[in-house]
């Protein structure tokens, strides 16, 4: 074992333990001093870490469908808007600007929903002054605990989308018991209405290609890419390509129509559209081909062939 795996398997044992004493010590704040109910909840607020993706989004749309059922909905996040949606997206600089406006929306009466609790979570809700926000929080990856009652429910599966979906249920069940939480499929919302981008040189059909992702693990090897163009453009007669990716995955886009063998239509967007535009692009396309990233997602959002 290297010096550098035990160095980082001594700190993610540090971090755990933390965190597991930040959970006991909300677990006993809860325990003395329960939040104040609300009589009449105006609406949901829903705190977001500040990592949310679009595959993220897309997973957890049956929750923000359910909630906006319920009452208005305002999405705290330190990204952009993703795509625009009847929610009301409120955009913060960084964490303690995100603390601050749900405080502020607290301050109002809204009800507050926290589906993953981090190491900073964690010391937000043990460092609120006063009482704890009405909410629903997750204690671990196992266990959610409503702040209200102090009531406890299991959480099953073990991704970010499922703990979201488990504190949904929790709080509607709580606040809004007339209204159901049925099978609702995943779908992103409705547009930004702005026009695709128009793809003069490509008069067909055209297939759209994802080929980069953030982490290593999930990539392919770009000659592949390039392969696998000269394979489909072989076999497809009048069929172009739209490469699709942020600004700085366009050196990659650029690498891959230079490792053509054979002419093709081929377009590389990447850095050019917005996400608009981009999920625009990718629901006409009569195919996205995509790595595990965020495009791969947006394609299933949209209903492309994937």
């Amino acid at each position: 074992m290297s010096k550098t795996y035990r160095l980082f398997q001594i700190k993610l044992a540090a971090k755990r333990t933390v965190m597991a004493l930040l959970r006991l010590l909300l677990r006993l704040r809860v325990a003395v001093f329960p939040a104040v109910p609300i009589a009449a909840p105006c609406g949901s607020v829903v705190l977001l870490d500040r990592c949310l993706g679009i595959g993220d989004v897309l997973m957890i749309s049956p929750a923000f469908r359910v909630l906006a059922a319920c009452g208005p909905v305002a999405v705290v996040t330190g990204l952009s808007q993703l795509l625009a949606t009847e929610l009301d997206w409120r955009r913060a600089a960084d964490w303690p600007a995100m603390v601050a406006e749900v405080r502020r929306l607290v301050g109002e009466g809204r009800v507050v929903l926290v589906p993953r609790l981090g190491l900073r979570g964690l010391v937000v809700l043990l460092t609120w002054p006063g009482r704890l926000p009405p909410a629903v929080v997750l204690l671990n990856e196992t266990m959610w605990q409503d702040t209200v009652t102090g009531a406890t429910g299991p959480v099953a599966g073990s991704h970010y989308t499922d703990t979201a979906m488990v504190c949904v249920a929790a709080l509607v069940q709580r606040d809004f018991p007339g209204k159901g939480m049925g099978p609702i499929p995943p779908r992103l919302p409705p547009l930004i209405a702005e026009a695709p981008l128009a793809l003069p040189v490509i008069t067909g059909p055209w297939v759209a290609l994802a080929p980069w992702a953030t982490s290593r693990i999930r990539r392919w090897p770009l000659r592949h890419w390039s392969a696998l163009i000269d394979r489909l453009g072989g076999e497809v007669a009048g069929v172009g390509f739209v490469l699709l990716g942020s600004a700085d995955e366009r050196v990659h886009g650029e690498a891959i129509i230079a490792g053509l063998s054979r002419p093709a239509t081929v377009v590389n967007l990447m850095g050019l559209v917005s996400l608009a535009e981009c999920a625009a692009t990718v629901q006409a396309a009569a195919l996205l081909i995509a790595c595990d990233n965020g495009l791969m997602h947006l394609g299933l959002g949209v209903g492309t062939p994937l």
